[in-house]
């Protein structure tokens, strides 16, 4: 199989935040916010490498000041699937500009019905808001609930996947990341929330079957069954390692990094607009990045993986 063939990018569109939740540090790295000109820009560029899906990331997406004007120049003038995700503290109006424009997806983050044992309450407490707010203004409410899986909301998972599933919003599971932190960019350990002992991982697994029945039954759930299966067989020691590049990842200044975790090497080489001539110099780089980390366990990593077995085969 090819080894370097890119599906999807990840555009960390600011490292500013209007919240600071406990288990993210990602303001710890100051950069400069490229301008709308330059990341549009950089979309040329993007798709010019065959890349038909972009994730917009943060810190907080919606506080970049252009942040409507890219996704209608992503998805009306580039014809590019653009989704992004929101910690829905106030701009709920933006929100909605975004989907009437054209956004593939717009991203929550609930992890628990019961906002008070939530790993981020006031993040909980807003996407519910969120939502309610967009089934009742939008047209197309194109809404996905990216969930935290984690030793806090294990066992009431189901009844918030059923919560999304009647309202028309799709979940996609995030197990939660406990370990390998000192060479990510943005974790922060926090035991009370992983799965670490024998016990713990025995729950995750009876756990994720039972997501797995619901995916075939039809509920709205993203992951694809592959990732849920195969993070059964990680989830306790975060090994999982890339197979070659198959997301490109940059930074708020356009600099190029390992993946959406690490930062890497090439941080200090490259920008996107590097690629254009130096393709082969930064996929080199970026491959003794990757070989130099631990592993880790993110599903878009996985899912991209196997979006690009896919895509090969069909070549």
């Amino acid at each position: 199989m090819k080894k370097d063939f890119i599906v999807n990018a990840g555009i960390r569109i600011t490292r500013k935040c209007n919240m600071k939740c406990m288990y993210c540090n990602i303001q710890n790295t100051e950069r400069e916010d490229l301008s709308l000109e330059e990341w549009q820009e950089a979309l040329n560029i993007i798709k010019d490498m065959g890349v038909k899906d972009v994730v917009i990331l943060g810190g907080e997406p919606l506080i970049y000041p252009k942040i409507v004007e890219l996704v209608d120049y992503a998805t009306n003038t580039l014809n590019l699937n653009c989704s992004l995700t929101t910690n829905g503290f106030s701009n709920f109006d933006k929100a909605q500009k975004l989907l009437d424009v054209g956004l593939t997806s717009l991203g929550v983050s609930v992890d628990n019905l019961n906002v008070k044992e939530s790993i981020s309450p006031l993040k909980a407490k807003n996407g519910l808001r969120l939502i309610d707010y967009l089934i009742e203004n939008c047209k197309a409410p194109r809404i996905t609930n990216y969930t935290v899986l984690n030793k806090n909301n294990v066992i009431n998972i189901l009844e918030l996947i059923e919560y999304m599933n009647d309202r028309g919003v799709y979940t996609y599971i995030i197990p939660f990341h406990w370990g390998n932190e000192g060479s990510f960019d943005h974790r922060k350990n926090n035991e009370r929330f992983a799965f670490i002992n024998e016990s713990d991982i025995d729950i995750y697994n009876k756990t994720v079957d039972k997501i797995i029945a619901l995916a075939q039954k039809g509920y709205k759930i993203k992951n694809s069954i592959a990732f849920l299966e195969e993070s059964k067989k990680h989830i306790k020691n975060l090994d999982w390692k890339c197979n070659g590049l198959s997301e490109l990842r940059i930074d708020s200044d356009g600099r190029m990094v390992c993946c959406c975790d690490k930062i890497g090497k090439v941080n200090d080489k490259f920008t996107i607009f590097d690629l254009k001539t130096k393709k082969d110099a930064f996929l080199e780089a970026r491959e003794k990045d990757a070989h130099a980390c631990s592993g880790c366990l993110w599903p878009s990593s996985f899912e991209a993986q196997l979006q690009k077995e896919k895509m090969v085969k069909k070549q």
